[in-house]
């Protein structure tokens, strides 16, 4: 055999066993032995992104809404890729997981701020002693000293898989910038050993671009061609002259329409209005949006499950990994921001293939008000070297700054992403100000400054001349090794660590070229759906929608 039918015959060999699981079942076989009968078949694109995660590539897999993205890594977990910790926003997406897989032969866990400290803890103790298989963990968590202290440094079989669900929420190019993602590159340079799956129903050209620069995936690693449309979704458009006409056809719509279903508004104001008119002629409505304590999130989404409420107004908080496969329409109040944002939103609708309906409400002055938002919500030139002074020059003695949270000033941290992207800061873990313990076995705390058996951080960090980061991180290796036992932390929050704090007017020129180019950028995805309402052809709408993600 000669050296080229040799390559070939390796190439061959080398693409088949990656269709091949490590008992030497094919990933088919695979599929029906841990999911059952009903998943006989494995829908566009998992199959290819679930080959490369088991060939240890760094992956991007872009599926539509309901296109199984949690398949993916499921499957490869019980295929003895493990642990695997999976980050996400998605608090309702942690709870249905979990609940799933420990019906089956998969450990699972979750931490975010549902859980008391005692309770993250004993997550925590239980990850790191191998007794879970997959972690769901929120965003916030990865600046968690103590979470970070207890996976990296005293896990007994480190995480190799690590899932970064709703990935475009890396990217201020998207639609979803969430400023807690910044933390994930240096949470993943703690791991030697590991492989990389991000996941997202939408990721335009430069959110894909920029997702695959952070987290170092090939291009042939990304996988996106696949159908965003599904046929039993039923889209149409309505145009309105005034705002009037259109609450009045919302008014009659919302009475013939089946139930349940999702409003989006766009506004939290607007959706608590609208959920007290209707529920005062007689609906079961309920409103949900990013300024509602945990509970009474959980509580809405548990009711909407057993179907105890008929339509809930939202804003876009509502719906990311909440898989409720009955819902029977989703209605924008307002044209949403992008493409991106829409075909998202409507995808949560008839994930059960029956028949859904998908209605988009255009005012024109509508339009406008999103423009007015995009203005708003991007610093303008003035602006940038006041946020970026600001910024540099508000930071404590030892160059330690509280990190604003995303329900903070959009401005700032836009410009804190950019001072990290040029040099200017980086993202640091806990600042705290009191921990209280335990002290059970009478360990000598001698250089610890305590009051009331609680160590206060900072100074005890003075007395010995070393960073608060420093004594945190020795507490939290005795907790781990069961010397003390820390109970409480009090005034948590994430902080920055300034790199260089002077700021050229160099850099303060890129920083204003970025922000430019990003409010352009956001004005051509406002108006490709504002082109997307004035079809009229629905089977063009359906073209257009199917082909979004791949010709990009």
């Amino acid at each position: 055999m000669n050296q080229t039918n040799i390559l070939r015959l390796l190439k061959f060999i080398d693409k088949v066993s990656m269709t091949i699981s490590r008992d030497g079942r094919s990933l088919d076989a695979d599929l029906i032995k841990y999911f059952g009968a009903d998943s006989v078949v494995f829908k566009p694109g998992q199959k290819e992104i679930i080959e490369s995660v088991l060939a240890n590539n760094n992956t991007l897999g872009i599926l539509p809404t309901g296109g199984g993205k949690s398949l993916c890594f499921q499957l490869p977990v019980y295929l003895g890729v493990k642990p695997t910790i999976v980050v996400s926003p998605l608090i309702a997406l942690m709870l249905n997981q979990v609940e799933s897989l420990n019906n089956g032969h998969v450990k699972s866990d979750y931490l975010n701020s549902m859980k008391t400290f005692a309770e993250q803890d004993e997550t925590i103790k239980r990850f790191i002693n191998a007794q879970v298989d997959i972690l769901y963990v929120s965003p916030e968590k990865l600046t968690d000293d103590f979470f970070v202290n207890g996976i990296v440094h005293h896990s007994k079989k480190k995480p190799i898989l690590f899932v970064i669900d709703e990935a475009h929420c890396i990217s201020d190019w998207g639609h979803d910038f969430r400023p807690d993602y910044l933390a994930i590159p240096s949470f993943l340079s703690h791991f030697d050993k590991k492989t990389v799956l991000a996941l997202t129903a939408t990721a335009s050209e430069k959110t894909r671009k920029e997702i695959s620069e952070i987290l170092s995936i090939p291009n042939k690693s990304i996988f996106h061609k696949f159908d965003t449309y599904r046929e039993n979704l039923q889209l149409s458009v309505k145009t309105f002259s005034s705002k009037d006409d259109k609450d009045s056809y919302l008014e009659t719509i919302l009475l013939d329409l089946e139930k349940p279903g999702l409003i989006y508004t766009s506004g939290r104001e607007i959706s608590e209005k609208f959920s007290k008119y209707y529920a005062a002629k007689g609906y079961r409505a309920s409103y949900y949006h990013a300024d509602l304590k945990n509970k009474d999130k959980e509580t809405i989404i548990r009711k909407f499950i057993n179907r105890e409420i008929d339509f809930v107004f939202c804003t876009n908080a509502f719906g990311m990994g909440i898989d409720i496969p009955f819902i029977r329409f989703v209605i924008h109040y307002r044209i949403p921001s992008s493409l991106d944002q829409y075909i998202q939103e409507i995808g949560r609708a008839g994930r059960d293939n029956k028949k859904s309906n998908c209605i988009l409400l255009f005012l024109n002055e509508d339009v406008g008000l999103q423009k007015r938002l995009i203005t708003s919500n991007i610093p303008k030139h003035d602006e940038v070297a006041k946020y970026a002074e600001d910024l540099l020059d508000t930071f404590r003695k030892d160059g330690i700054k509280k990190l604003t949270k995303y329900s903070g000033d959009v401005k700032e941290v836009l410009v804190a992403k950019q001072l990290i992207a040029n040099g200017h800061l980086s993202v640091i873990g806990d600042l705290i100000n009191e921990i209280e313990i335990s002290n059970q076995t009478g360990m000598p705390l001698d250089k610890y400054s305590i009051k009331d058996d609680s160590i206060i951080i900072r100074q005890t960090a003075k007395i010995n001349d070393v960073e608060e980061k420093q004594i945190l991180e020795e507490l939290y290796n005795m907790h781990f090794a069961n010397k003390i036992s820390i109970i409480s932390r009090s005034d948590i929050h994430t902080g920055y660590r300034i790199i260089n704090q002077q700021i050229s007017d160099d850099t303060i020129e890129k920083i204003d070229k970025h922000f430019n180019r990003l409010k352009d950028y956001k004005n051509s995805k406002l108006q490709e759906i504002v082109e997307y309402a004035s079809i009229n052809d629905i089977a063009e709408r359906r073209k257009t929608i199917n082909e979004y993600f791949k010709l990009r």
